[in-house]
């Protein structure tokens, strides 16, 4: 059962139509490009300017199953994202896929790698198939984990390493915010990659990520246009069945965004490319009326986009968490590839 507070700004929430909504008749790619530029300027984006990235690799390693680079970059002057890569052994070369990876409201990328490193992390990993790039290179990805902003080693300041208040609403009061911070530093950092490892297959490039991550993931997917699947999981769901009625990360906050868009409105800014949202049905966060609702306008906007199977949903059985065995094998459907992890 749903419990709504009743509070006049829910009130108001749930009155809005969004203004930016795709209404039929209209040309799609005209209203691709309008939607974008105004989700970029709600984001906050058009604020920042490359910089030079400094791109520099702290290390190499090998393991038996990987090569492990540590890299920086450079995303806005004197702020560096710090970011992990691992190639499956035997493949730097050839061209490869490449799974971009977002922890959510976590203490930090290490989650991705599977390593531990404060109380209760093994929960954390074991608990929600968080290892995402443990599981991503068994599956035969190149996988990179991206340490976000107000997280882990760029936790802004904050007592915890999982600290996004301060940052977040700091953000909030420039006319900026987190999420466009998280989406302008995976685009720095897709461009360092492309530039630096020639092993990279540039037509399939993937991004993922779960909670916060996966929300990161979906406004990400909607402004970079080099990624050709996008991944968000336990983030997808109308705002008056989550953000709007429950308390959740300050991150997950984008001043005014509702009066253009609710959230599944969005999903028509990453079609034609393939866009696969995961949740768990019992997700007290992320209500399944709301995560339908979502997936109901991802479905009109890639019919469409004339693409109607680059578009799906995954359903798992428990809560707030990742599903990787029910995900991957829809991730390789779509992108053509075939799992290592039999081999």
């Amino acid at each position: 059962m749903i419990s709504i507070a009743e509070h006049k700004n829910y009130e108001l929430l749930t009155g809005i139509t969004p203004a930016m909504r795709y209404a039929d008749g209209m040309d799609f790619s005209e209203w691709q490009k309008t939607a974008r530029a105004k989700l970029f300027d709600i984001l906050g984006m058009n604020k920042y300017e490359k910089c030079d990235p400094l791109f520099n690799i702290e290390y190499k390693t090998e393991t038996d199953t990987y090569t492990e680079y540590r890299f920086t970059v450079q995303s806005e002057p004197n702020y560096f994202v710090p970011s992990v890569m691992r190639i499956p052994k035997g493949m730097e070369t050839q061209k490869n896929p490449l799974m971009l990876c977002l922890q959510g409201h976590s203490t930090g990328f290490h989650i991705s790698l599977g390593k531990p490193i404060y109380e209760d992390d093994e929960i954390t990993i074991s608990g929600g198939d968080r290892d995402f790039c443990v599981r991503g290179v068994e599956e035969g990805y190149v996988c990179v984990a991206i340490e976000q902003r107000g997280f882990g080693e760029c936790k802004g300041g904050e007592e915890l390493p999982r600290g996004c208040h301060l940052t977040s609403m700091a953000a909030m009061m420039s006319g900026r915010s987190t999420l466009g911070e998280r989406a302008w530093d995976v685009m720095r950092v897709l461009d360092a990659i492309l530039e630096h490892f020639d092993f990279i297959d540039e037509e399939k490039i993937c991004l993922m990520g779960n909670s916060g991550g996966g929300t990161a993931t979906y406004y990400t997917c909607c402004v970079d246009e080099r990624i050709s699947l996008c991944m968000p999981s336990s983030a997808v769901c109308s705002w008056d069945m989550s953000v709007g009625v429950k308390r959740h990360c300050t991150c997950n906050y984008v001043a005014g965004i509702a009066k253009y868009f609710d959230m599944g409105d969005l999903a028509g800014l990453i079609a034609p490319r393939k866009l696969i949202i995961v949740h768990g049905i019992t997700d007290v966060g992320f209500y399944k009326p709301g995560v339908d609702k979502c997936y109901d306008l991802a479905e009109k906007m890639y019919d469409v986009a004339g693409v109607p199977q680059n578009c799906d949903l995954v359903t798992g059985p428990f809560g707030h968490r990742f599903y990787a065995d029910l995900s991957w094998p829809v991730v390789h459907k779509m992108m053509g590839t075939v799992s290592k992890k039999e081999d």
